[in-house]
């Protein structure tokens, strides 16, 4: 079966949330770590079961607006600057808004780094700045704390978190949610869960018990292809274009309808992995070097352990995470030879391939139609891409141009349009 009825909120959760944190690994599980602080915090402040796993689903997207180590590195200090952290939360609300059940988790990380003295919270005014919006912030800076003293369960430093958290009473922080984190405190549990707890398993305790459908996946998948891609103006758009490509390839193949729905999901998430890949190495002005080229193949791996995380989507891992290896073996990750190749993986490929020559990068500028069919062709005759698909691109390539070229700048604009000045 390609797909079931849906995908587990839970495990998109479980994928994606912690995908944010590669963007520096000494944040390694901060969102995760925020959910169960928020949660924390909703519960003892007496909100619903709920408004709890809402609170706690936003808490695992809050920085999915920071696409810079540097920026990541900014957010991390307790009292950050404020335009920048802003931006962040904006860029955040802008990619997830038009999610199908992230309407409300989007206005809480828009508003999550809001000053507590610049806008007090009064129940009539949860139509505009959500009270789910001051506990993610109270929660995120206790974690920031937490993580910035390397906190060891015996050596007492939660009372100068405690202490810290509570000179902002009244001004960065909401004073009943300071009063309510001052009881936690007291319990070790608390501390112990953030620090030596299955944090994954704690979170998906807590997460609506919903699932995405197929539909909503697809906008989940764009979404994320965005962030993927927008942290590098040179890829801005190559998600898309992949996409795109890919999916009129399979309908040359006659792929069904919900074959053609995955395929355009693989697409968006192939590249997954490269949140992994320093944005130094994503932005080079110029060819890898061989320690850097390593580290750039290294997206692939990352791409499969991630995507299959998601059950009932195991085909969209196996199309989207092998898009660089190659029927002669000679790809990566895995050195998968044509035998455990399907289809819809050797489409992807050239469809990657195709894509990435086409469009300009620092180093060249992207390549015209004759030069693209003698890479493909080269390609084919060494045994690399399936023969069979590159005839099909070749003789179909005027039309997948115009397809790519289309849809890339339309994905351009949406670019512009989110970014407008907050990442350069």
């Amino acid at each position: 079966m390609f797909f079931s009825t849906g995908v587990q909120m839970s495990s998109i959760v479980g994928s994606f949330s912690q995908v944010v944190d590669f963007v520096d690994p000494s944040a390694r599980n901060h969102h995760l770590r925020v959910a169960i602080i928020a949660a924390a915090l909703a519960k003892e402040y007496g909100l619903t079961h709920e408004d709890v796993a809402q609170i706690s689903l936003a808490a695992c997207f809050h920085d999915i607006g920071i696409f810079s180590l540097h920026e990541k590195i900014a957010s991390l200090e307790f009292y950050p600057h404020l335009a920048d952290i802003n931006r962040h939360a904006e860029v955040g609300y802008i990619l997830l808004k038009d999610i199908p059940k992230f309407h409300y988790v989007a206005r809480m990380i828009r508003y999550h780094h809001v000053r507590w003295e610049s806008h007090p919270y009064t129940p009539s005014m949860e139509h505009e700045i959500p009270l789910g919006s001051y506990i993610l912030h109270l929660a995120d800076r206790i974690e920031v704390s937490l993580r910035r003293l390397a906190f060891q369960f015996g050596i007492n430093e939660e009372k100068e978190i405690v202490e810290a958290i509570e000179k902002e009473a009244g001004k960065t922080f909401m004073p009943e949610l300071v009063e309510v984190f001052k009881s936690l405190s007291s319990r070790l549990g608390f501390w112990l869960d953030i620090e030596y707890g299955d944090l994954e398993s704690l979170v998906k305790e807590i997460l609506p018990t919903t699932t995405l459908s197929l539909k909503e996946m697809l906008v989940f998948g764009d979404v994320f292809s965005r962030v993927i891609d927008y942290r590098s103006t040179f890829t801005a758009v190559h998600s898309v274009g992949v996409s795109s490509v890919g999916t009129k390839l399979a309908e040359f193949y006659e792929f069904s309808p919900l074959e053609l729905s995955l395929m355009k999901l693989s697409g968006f998430l192939h590249d997954i992995g490269k949140l992994a890949v320093p944005s130094e190495i994503l932005e080079k002005p110029g060819r890898l070097d061989p320690s850097e080229w390593a580290i750039m193949k290294s997206h692939a791996y990352y791409s499969f352990r991630i995507l299959e995380k998601l059950k009932g989507l195991r085909i969209v891992n196996y199309w989207a995470s092998f898009h660089h290896e190659r029927i002669d073996g000679s790809g990566y990750p895995f050195g998968l030879k044509e035998d455990s190749l399907i289809l819809g993986s050797r489409i992807l490929a050239v469809a990657d391939v195709y894509t990435a020559i086409s469009e300009d990068r620092p180093y060249r500028k992207g390549m015209d139609k004759k030069q693209s069919i003698e890479v493909l062709k080269e390609m084919s005759q060494a045994g690399m891409l399936d023969s069979s698909i590159v005839e099909r691109t070749i003789s179909h390539i005027d039309e997948l141009n115009e397809i790519r070229r289309e849809v890339q700048t339309q994905a351009k604009e949406k670019y512009e349009e989110t970014t407008h000045g907050f990442l350069r």
